[in-house]
């Protein structure tokens, strides 16, 4: 009976611990304008109240005894639950404010105490059900079940068929349920040191301690997969979507690793085979970057494949280290502690480090760099280390990992935009010259000579790979909360300068920068005067017969400016401050400057601002914060679609811009519950010729998926009779989303 009672509340436990963290991040993803970045950040507060849990368990089992900590941990149990069911409240950020400080404030005073609370349940039980002097590794596996289930089933059961509010509810029965279980669990460990004196502080026994070199070496190896697996998560929801389903599937594998490196399955991994696949896979993906080959989703179906291939073999390889260096079961808290804090300094790099000391995001190429090093010795040197052999080639990682990093700043600083094209095929060649020949030299030599040839190879590849994401061409870098952005100068055949703004890895906005002014302000791409956002402008116009009072969701470079004449108003809202900075630039962006039109721009999220702006005030609110192409979901639920329907005019109109590389956005629009009186038409490359003169540089026009919103006696003639507009259906399929509900599952383009 106690066996199946402790067993059912670690699985809970854990199922619980792992069901908040994406429930949580989908939660507060709506306050901070659906930044992919959200999750790197909440990962990084329950990394560090996981550090903060196990420390109470690791202090509370050495100074209290049994007694003690069954009290303490009870306590604690009454004030969590007084607690829930936790929300986050009103309000959001404030403008200007740290998007970083914010999150982890919501986190800590939302889901603070209850996560707490749970960190700490796992290892606590492990030491009450060894009380009666049985062997709790059996409950490692419950919790393993536990947390697999719940990051299997969140994407898969949970989100689709539940809101946010149902499922706090639940989950708070389930801490509930939990709460009860560990009463009973406290009784059976109460009862097994009755009568007895208190147990001894196993930690303080000379065969528990643990030397510092075995601590550094398990906070290493604990932070190298950590930072992989929130890089490979911020590589794939930059640029699909901030969604739980992408979240979930790099830290299931992270996970998955652990389950197999600590059972009997590792005996199916040697870690030679997984050296030699962290090589192969880390050659491929650096392959397939260095030639661009992310761009389209046939590409990225290739792409990510590789990337999560890649994740897997590297921590079941680290992960190994950390089995081999496992301490006795006397050390074993203390070996959760260090662990987590290697885990939570992954989380720190990742989340604070790297985006206040790259401008590019580095992070995931850096580490991955530096794992393909430690792997590519251990393949050539075709030897399974032990134990103690483990703890020196942590050190030589982490020598290698500092250089590695200074190397990744002098490219960030002083390369990026010095690099001619010819200057890196160039590098590229020698390069393929030196890798070359110090394999050969790896291959057959030993000792230092092997080491340094190894170091040499990393150092080559992991150079190569940062100076070829920037070229001469670079105007400009920044990175903020929000992501990376880029300026870049392309020519045109006649040698006329265009400047191009991308975000992540999507283009935005282009501009002309020759000698012709008036050419100069025409907008580009997907806001060319010929495009279907330029034609619903004009058309609006046309039937209007009166100046214009724009909102614009997303400023990107601006080019919506170069859509207004004289008289004209126009709104911005635009979260990110390094975009406002960039977009204001004449010498990078010269569309707001230049005009003709009244041009406000107002700093924060978008939906939260132009709630505060007066009802029925603009002729005309266009959304342009979907081709990111991370999508922020809450511009798209009922509650945002009433709130634009109550802000514009009788006689306005809506405009959705919805291109985007992998989701069927317009969808979303098609299952929303309309009003009556309200109809939808669409807009794509059907009937729309490519202007004129836009062939001699890619990127002059760009076709565009534009859905139209309105009353349906406000449609003017220009979009109801032209070619390139149709009626869109309702789809009956899709179910509404709300800021509770939504499922980009579904709107994947396969």
């Amino acid at each position: 009976m106690p066996t199946i009672l402790f067993a059912l509340a670690v699985l809970i436990s854990a199922f619980l611990l792992f069901w908040v963290q994406p429930l949580f991040a989908k939660m507060i993803l709506p306050r901070f304008g659906g930044a992919s970045s959200v999750w790197t950040t909440v990962m990084l507060f329950f990394q560090v109240t996981l550090v903060l849990g196990y420390g109470y368990v690791h202090l509370s089992d050495r100074w209290l005894g049994r007694r003690l900590q069954v009290i303490l941990h009870s306590l604690l149990l009454l004030l969590a639950t007084l607690a829930l069911p936790f929300s986050l409240g009103d309000g959001g950020m404030a403008a200007g404010g740290s998007p970083i400080v914010a999150v982890l404030l919501f986190a800590a005073l939302s889901v603070g105490l209850p996560f707490f609370a749970l960190s700490a349940t796992a290892p606590l039980l492990q030491l009450w059900f060894s009380s009666g002097g049985r062997d709790p590794y059996f409950l490692y596996a419950a919790s393993n079940l536990g947390s697999m289930a719940a990051l299997l089933l969140f994407p898969v059961l949970l989100e689709p068929a539940l809101a946010i509010v149902p499922q706090t509810i639940l989950w708070q029965g389930g801490f509930l349920l939990l709460a009860a279980l560990l009463c009973g669990c406290a009784l059976f460990a109460l009862r097994a040191v009755r009568g007895e004196a208190e147990p001894a502080p196993r930690l303080e026994r000379e065969d528990s301690l643990s030397s510092g070199a075995s601590r550094i070496a398990w906070v290493f190896w604990a932070f190298l997969p950590s930072s992989a697996m929130l890089g490979l998560t911020s590589h794939v929801t930059t640029d699909i979507a901030p969604a739980a389903m992408f979240w979930v599937l790099p830290l299931a594998l992270y996970l998955l690793s652990y389950v197999i490196v600590f059972s009997r399955a590792r005996a199916l991994l040697p870690p030679a085979m997984l050296a030699w696949a962290v090589v192969l896979f880390a050659v491929a993906v650096l392959a397939l970057r260095y030639w661009g080959g992310d761009r389209t989703m046939a590409q990225t179906l290739i792409s990510i494949p590789l990337n999560l291939l890649f994740f897997f073999a590297a921590s079941c390889l680290l992960h190994g280290f950390l089995y081999r260096l496992r301490p006795a079961v006397g050390g074993l808290t203390e070996f959760y502690l260090w662990t987590a804090c290697g885990g939570a300094l992954g989380g720190i790099f990742n989340g604070v480090v790297a985006p206040l000391v790259f401008h590019q995001v580095l992070e995931y190429y850096l580490v991955m760099i530096v794992i393909f090093s430690i792997a590519l010795r251990l393949a050539l040197t075709r030897l399974v280390r032990g134990a103690g052999d483990d703890v020196p080639a942590a050190a030589r990682a982490c020598g290698l990992s500092a250089l590695l990093l200074l190397l990744f700043l002098l490219v960030d600083r002083l390369f990026t935009g010095a690099v001619s094209a010819e200057g890196r095929t160039a590098l590229a060649l020698y390069s393929l010259v030196i890798v070359v020949i110090a394999a050969m030299i790896a291959v057959r030599r030993g000792g230092t000579t092997r080491r340094v040839a190894v170091v040499v190879l990393a150092l080559v590849v992991g150079g190569n790979a940062v100076v070829h994401s920037s070229e001469q061409s670079t105007l400009h870098l920044a990175r903020s909360f929000y992501g990376a952005l880029r300026v870049k100068e392309k020519r045109d055949m006649h040698g006329v300068p265009f400047h191009l703004f991308l975000h992540g890895s999507t283009r935005h906005n282009m501009q002309r920068f020759g000698d012709d002014e008036a050419l100069n302000r025409e907008p580009l791409m997907y806001f060319h005067r010929h495009g279907n956002i330029g034609q619903a402008v004009a058309a609006m116009r046309h039937h209007l017969g009166r100046p214009l009072r724009f909102a614009v969701a997303g400023l990107g470079a601006g080019a919506m400016s170069a859509h207004t004449e004289v008289g004209d108003e126009m709104v911005f809202y635009e979260i990110d401050p390094e975009v406002v900075a960039m977009a204001t630039n004449p010498a990078l962006f010269s569309y707001v400057n230049d005009a003709w039109g009244k041009i406000d721009i107002v700093l924060g999220d978008a939906r939260l601002k132009l709630a505060e702006a007066p009802d029925h005030h603009f002729d005309l609110i266009h959304l342009d914060a979907f081709c990111g192409d991370a999508v922020p979901v809450h511009l798209l639920t009922a509650e945002a679609i009433a709130l634009y329907l109550a802000k514009v005019k009788e006689d306005g109109l809506v405009v959705f811009h919805l291109s985007n590389r992998y989701l069927d956005l317009p969808r979303v629009l098609q299952g929303a519950k309309l009003p009556p009186g309200y109809s939808l038409y669409y807009g794509s490359r059907h009937k729309v010729e490519r202007p004129e003169g836009t062939s001699m540089l890619s990127g002059l026009f760009s076709h565009s998926q534009v859905v139209l919103l309105a009353r349906d006696e406000a449609f003017p003639p220009g979009i109801t009779e032209a070619e390139r507009w149709r009626l869109l259906p309702a789809d009956e399929e899709v179910r509404p989303w709300t800021d509770d509900y939504s499922n980009i599952f579904q709107l994947l383009r396969f």
